[in-house]
Order: C-alpha cells, then structure tokens, then sequence
C-alpha cells in the first residue's frame, strides 16, 4: 500500500518530526484501519530512524571534528544540544505508538474476516502485538527530563560528550584553552565516541528499525487481499 510518506533522512530533527507529524495527522484522519495501522507504523519507523540515525551522524562528527578549529567544536556543540534538548521527534513517537494502541482492537477483529490472507494473519496480529510492546519500550528509555541530562538513544553515552565539548568551547571562548591540549582531547574523544558505537543502545536501534519494517512488510501481506479488493472498488 502506497500511504505517501516520503520522509527524507537529510533533514533537520525540527524538519523531520514536523514530517512525521503530518504522517500521524493523516493516520488519525483516516477511517480505514489498515491504512491508518500503516501510517502509524510509518511515522513511528521513521521516528526511530531519526533518532538512531542523528545519533550515528553526531558520533561520526565527534570522531572527524578537530577541536583546535572553533568552527568545528561550535557545529559539534549545537548538533548536540539539538540532538539532546530539543523535543522534536519523541512526541511524535509518542502519538505514533498511542495511535497503534487505539488500532489494537480493530486490527484483532479485522484479523478474524474474511479479507485478511488467512495463513498470515495470526502471525501478523502477534508480530503487531510484539512490536508495539518493544516500540513503547523503547519511548520510556527516551528520557522527557531535558535538562540537564538530555535526551534520546543512547543519551549516556552522549552527555559525556556534550560536557567535554562545552568545557573545550568554553575555554576557547575565554582563552583558556592551549594548543597542547589538543591531542589529549581528541584521545578522549575518541574514546567516548568508541564507547558510543559499542553501547547496546547502537545494537537496539538496527533491531527496532528492522522490526518495525519487517512487521510493515508483514501486515501488507495480511491486508493484500483487501487492499486489493477495495482498489478493484476505487479506494
């Protein structure tokens, strides 16, 4: 089913999570409850995406930026502030996942009529049941305290980051900052963005992302042959 939610992975997280949001208005404003189920799921999908993806951007900055060019450091600083204290894409993951669960019921009663693919649609009521589980899992590790600690996917491994780049541009704004304490800050950023990829967080994102495509895929299998039936009526 085409739900005409191209979302583009190059904006900005204020950019993105007004796209995601125009995905859930359209979810909420649909009366068919496989379309809205797919929409749901793609604004939820597309939310995990950001927030993984903007976290694998930052620690790639983090190990390419050079704190002796202030330009760098401040680019560093506000990506991470952005990334860590502005609430723009956990809401609307927050209404995705609400919507999911007010489509519960209807997807277990649907999944009990005659248009749904029979040998799929146990497995697809199952998967639906598990990946919302694991999807509002992952919403309560997404801290709403933005200050001081942050938030987002892995935040434990962001904020010490964040600290040692506000002292660097700190000490650079007030000339404290020495040339020979460049290589011991780059080491420790290196380190930190090292503990970044190897956190488990890093794991959960590439396992949420996928299952949230694989339960897509599976649940337009299931609904295939009504789809398919209301396109032959002009849906």
């Amino acid at each position: 089913m085409d739900v005409g939610t191209a979302i583009t992975v190059s904006k900005s997280l204020l950019e993105l999570g007004q796209d995601i949001s125009e995905v859930v208005k359209k979810a909420q404003d649909s009366p068919d409850v496989t379309k809205r189920v797919l929409l749901y799921l793609e604004s939820a999908r597309a939310a995990v995406n950001a927030l993984g993806l903007e976290r694998q951007h930052i620690l790639t900055d983090v190990r390419k930026c050079d704190v002796g060019e202030l330009d760098q450091v401040n680019a560093l600083w506000a990506r991470l502030d952005r990334y860590l204290h502005e609430d723009n894409i956990r809401p609307q993951l927050e209404n995705s996942i609400r919507g999911l669960y007010a489509c519960h019921q209807a997807i277990e009663k649907e999944a009990k009529g005659i248009w749904w693919r029979k040998r799929d649609k146990q497995l697809a009521v199952k998967a639906f049941t598990n990946t919302l589980s694991e999807l509002e899992a992952m919403l309560q590790g997404l801290s709403s305290n933005f200050y001081p600690g942050g938030s987002g996917m892995g935040v434990q491994t962001l904020v010490p980051i964040f600290e040692l780049i506000s002292k660097v541009r700190e000490d650079r704004k007030f000339g404290r900052f020495q040339d020979t304490q460049v290589e011991l800050v780059h080491e420790e950023l290196g380190e930190l963005a090292y503990q970044g990829v190897c956190d488990e967080s890093h794991e959960e994102w590439f396992r949420m992302a996928g299952r949230v495509e694989a339960l897509v895929a599976q649940l337009q299998l299931a609904f295939s042959v009504k789809i398919t039936k209301e396109h032959a009526s002009g849906f």
